[in-house]
């Protein structure tokens, strides 16, 4: 059918893109650099407020009069509500890799299995979290270990482990036996030889703290081995590592691809996600709606957990964004809103930084944060080529919050926005647009999405390479 005369450049491009006939990324963002004004906040000063900072940087719902105002996303540019079929075919259609994973958090590898299984990998799933009943992957049955000696993991466990298991048919089956949480857990298969795939997503030392500088080596070890892949699902994660062993892990984040809600504010409203301790939220509501009093604001903020107890990927998609006062520096929870394409909203570095060192906002950035305290040093010293780098485990020295902060997960990512003040956060709630920032969070995953499946080509090519099974 002839297209229409007045068909403008734009629409055509759209299509092309959707239709899958241009693939240059960089041209959709030069799109976006010159028809960046088109979509600009309704207030003209949004970029100076650091929406569009990158680095520090189903509808959407407006308040008019006290209504809420849906802007159908539907039939916007190059958005679609409908997750996209996945364009990547069977890396092994005649025999299956098969990983092993014995994990005590259930959502890293449930979003692996989601992620790699179109590809041909299967997994032997045997959790030890305390939420497996949720997945139906509890390690029943499973010999020797269990969830007390596995997070402190001996080498008495290793050996016992090793000799149950050796002869096993269910292991012999096995590629590569992937650790997520704690990723030491990973010593327990060094023994059968096969390839081992340790992605931390805690501080690495968790489990091995009193036998660190061990770790350190064994873990260098094991760097050195073709067949092993060191990695970390953060690049905070994957800086802590370098900083004691010298290594340079990959940084192999989470997609959450099993989530297929999308953004559709059409409740009217912000959530606060403050981590679990009650007085942080009260603390920030406190000055939050004082500020919003004083400059008569009418954006809506409440607690998520206060809102749903219990809540659903649709609930909190529902709403024009949520506020972050982040408890750690990376989190699952943070990659689903992302692929979800809900506005984010966290503190900048500088703010984030001073809370941490007057609130301690963040424990969980730290083993000692976890215990309740507050560490300036290590229990070990860092590796010779990091020795002009601050501690990680310094938090009563600002200098050093501020350096590592910067590498946690909300500072990585585009789109973000970042707020210096409760007064800027008012400001930015009311100011933003929405649409257009779920809108590039879009178009980012779509990106994201190919640079991490090319990521996990490589790193199922080398465990391949290695397998007697040759897995095809």
């Amino acid at each position: 059918m002839k297209r229409a005369a007045s068909e403008g450049f734009l629409q055509r491009f759209t299509r092309r893109v959707r239709s899958g006939i241009v693939h240059n990324w960089l041209l959709i963002y030069l799109v976006l650099l010159i028809t960046g004004t088109f979509f600009l906040t309704r207030s003209s000063s949004s970029r100076d407020e650091g929406v569009w900072d990158e680095l520090d940087g189903q509808g959407v719902a407006y308040a008019r009069d006290g209504e809420v105002v849906n802007i159908d996303l539907s039939s916007s540019m190059l958005y679609s509500r409908e997750p996209k079929e996945s364009t990547f075919q069977p890396f092994f259609s005649k025999r299956p890799m098969v990983l092993w994973s014995t994990d005590f958090y259930v959502s890293p590898i449930y979003d692996l299995k989601h992620l790699l299984g179109p590809l041909g990998v299967k997994f032997i799933d045997k959790s030890l979290s305390d939420t497996c009943e949720r997945t139906k992957t509890c390690a029943n049955g499973i010999r020797v270990l269990n969830r007390h000696n596995a997070m402190t993991l001996t080498q008495a466990t290793i050996d016992a482990f090793y000799k149950e298991y050796k002869d096993d048919p269910e292991i012999k089956k096995v590629d590569a036996f992937v650790c997520f949480y704690p990723v030491s857990l990973c010593r327990l298969y060094a023994p059968f030889n096969k390839s081992l795939i340790l992605i931390a997503s805690h501080r690495y030392e968790l489990g091995q703290t009193d036998h660190w500088s061990a770790w350190n080596r064994q873990l260098t070890e094991l760097a050195a081995d073709p067949k092993n892949i060191i990695a970390a699902t953060n690049k905070y994660d994957a800086e802590y590592i370098k900083y004691f062993t010298g290594l340079q892990p990959y940084v192999i984040p989470s997609y959450c691809g099993y989530i297929t809600v999308k953004y559709n504010p059409v409740r009217r409203g912000f959530l606060l996600s403050a981590g679990r301790d009650r007085r942080v939220w009260n603390a920030f509501l406190t000055q939050y709606d004082a500020v919003c009093e004083a400059m008569n604001c009418s954006m809506d903020l409440q607690p998520l957990r206060r809102k749903y107890p219990s809540y659903s990927y649709r609930d909190i998609a529902s709403h024009q964004g949520i506020v972050h006062v982040p408890h750690q520096v990376s989190a699952m929870s943070l990659f689903e809103q992302y692929r979800m394409n809900i506005p984010i909203f966290f503190p900048s570095v500088e703010l984030l930084s001073n809370w941490q060192l007057k609130y301690m906002v963040m424990p969980e950035r730290t083993l000692a944060g976890v215990d309740g305290s507050r560490s300036a040093y290590s229990a070990i010293q860092p590796h010779p080529s990091q020795k002009d780098t601050p501690n990680p485990n310094n938090d009563r020295e600002l200098h050093a919050i501020k350096f590592w902060l910067k590498f946690a997960d909300f500072y990585q990512l585009p789109y973000i926005v970042y707020y210096d003040s409760f007064d800027d956060l008012v400001r930015k709630m009311e100011s933003s647009n929405l649409e257009y920032i779920s809108l590039r969070m879009h178009w980012h995953n779509e990106v994201f999405r190919e640079e991490l499946m090319a990521k996990w080509r490589h790193i199922l090519t080398t465990v391949a390479q290695h397998s007697p099974h040759h897995p095809e």
